[in-house]
Order: structure tokens, then sequence, then C-alpha cells
């Protein structure tokens, strides 16, 4: 199998012109001497930016440039965001009220707050989880609102790592 690279310029290129519409995501794609649909879809796939480019599946001028795998892609996840955005927002409020009623105070971090405020729509940004920062002393609070939600650990590295945590000597347990 041959792997076709493209410069990570061009992909960069492309992702900034996203702001400014069809026009200038098609634009940048086609100024580029190196582009290949293929080793864009490898661009967007490993930079995790599939979220960032899925509007261009709505773009008739963008149809050509975009790899048959990488429009499907794109359309799947299109049309999954809502949905995965909705479940981490309604989790994200129901921690926040939770801590707040708790006296726990919390910061949240990345995702959602960095969607909104950057990328213009929650559904544009790669994320998965919530990130949320606890001072040390409210950390068992925390972690036992969290566990009330239904959320856990899901591997032994997990575990070991919110165990010593909790325990105040996580300098020495890997980051999961």
């Amino acid at each position: 199998r041959v792997r076709v690279v493209m410069d990570h310029r061009t992909g960069a290129r492309a992702a900034c012109a996203m702001l400014d519409g069809e026009g200038a995501f098609v634009a940048a794609l086609r100024r580029a001497d190196d582009f290949d649909p293929v080793a864009f879809e490898e661009f967007a796939r490993l930079g995790n930016l599939r979220e960032w480019f899925a509007p261009a599946v709505g773009w008739s001028r963008a149809h050509p440039l975009l790899s048959p795998k990488l429009f499907v892609d794109l359309c799947a996840i299109g049309n999954a965001a809502p949905s995965r955005v909705r479940t981490l927002l309604d989790a994200s409020v129901e921690l926040r009220d939770r801590c707040r009623t708790g006296g726990i105070p919390c910061l949240f971090l990345k995702g959602l707050p960095l969607a909104s405020r950057f990328y213009g729509d929650l559904q544009r940004r790669h994320q998965y989880d919530i990130d949320v920062l606890v001072p040390p002393p409210a950390f068992p609070d925390a972690l036992e609102q969290i566990i009330a939600m239904g959320f856990a650990p899901d591997s032994d590295a997990a575990r070991a790592r919110v165990q010593a945590i909790a325990r105040g000597d996580a300098s020495d347990v890997p980051q999961t």
C-alpha cells in the first residue's frame, strides 16, 4: 500500500479557510500543488479535524475535493454531532449544578468552552469527554458527584489514577 502525504500547511490553510466558507475552502485546496483527496482525508483523520470539516459536505463545489471515504465519514459525523454534543452539554450542566449545590468549586476546561468561544459551533470541535478542574480538597466530593451521575473510570489505569489523586499522591502515576 502506498501512502500519499500532503504538506501539513495545505491542510492548515484549508482548516483556516473553513471560517470564510465554501469559496475560501475550495480555493485553499485548489491552490495547493500537492493536494490529494486521500492525503487530505488522512490529514483530517489524524488531526481530529473531521468535525471541523463536516460542513463541507453541504458545499457542492467541495465534493470533488473530498475522497469518497472522507465524504461518507463527514456525513456520518455531521449526523451524529448534535446528539453527541447534546449529551456532553446535558452532563456538563448537571455536573455544574451538582457542584454548585454541593459547594464544590469547579472550572470546565477544553471541549465545550473552547468550541463555543473559538469554533463558533459546539459541533465543530472534536470532543468526547468533559474536563473539569476542582481544587484538591474538593476532589473526593466532586468524584462522588461524578459517580452518582453514572460515570466511572473505564480502565484499570484510569481507576489507579483516580485512586492516586484521591490519596493526594498522583505525581508518580502515569496519566491516562
